[in-house]
């Protein structure tokens, strides 16, 4: 997991964003999390030196074509190596190559973490699926929707891609 510090310009560019886009279909936060997801975006793209490409499918697009969709939470504190990362159920059907996830630090955006990355198909293989209302193991978290998850120390590192890019 790589910490970063959120510059200036990279909030203000993911600010424009997410006024830009208002409220999405199936949010379950009605638009409140556009910025961190817009903030997690540019980091991404930033770090791997990929291209932004917004599309319902994918974010961004790394330097050797991989269709990449970024994931991030806000957070309130540096994530742990056992914390989830998850995809929601209706989230299954975009047409990525691979998953990068992101944390940052919610209210300040100051500081996130891009956690590691997952090919697609890899993540559904190994993640765990979470019915909505249950409970996560040994938390009081409830899922709000069918999720699939997996723990932040089971993805590859960032690393991989921000070097040479990865195959699907």
């Amino acid at each position: 997991m790589i910490e970063l510090e959120i510059s200036g310009d990279q909030f203000i560019r993911a600010r424009k964003k997410a006024i830009d886009m208002g409220t999405i279909a199936n949010s379950i936060t009605n638009g409140g999390g556009n910025l961190a997801g817009f903030i997690g975006e540019i980091v991404v793209t930033d770090y791997i030196d990929a291209e932004e490409n917004n599309t319902y499918d994918y974010d961004i697009v790394d330097k050797v074509g991989n269709k990449i969709d970024v994931k991030t939470k806000r957070c309130n504190s540096e994530p742990k190596p056992h914390y989830d990362c998850s995809i929601a159920a209706h989230g299954t059907k975009q047409d990525c190559d691979m998953y990068v996830f992101v944390r940052v630090i919610s209210g300040t955006y100051e500081k996130g973490w891009v956690l590691g990355y997952m090919p697609k198909q890899e993540f559904f293989e190994k993640a765990m699926f979470n019915k909505k209302g249950t409970k996560r193991e040994g938390s009081s978290f409830v899922y709000k929707s069918d999720t699939y998850s997996m723990m932040i120390k089971d993805l590859k590192p960032i690393e991989e891609l921000a070097s040479e890019g990865a195959s699907s």
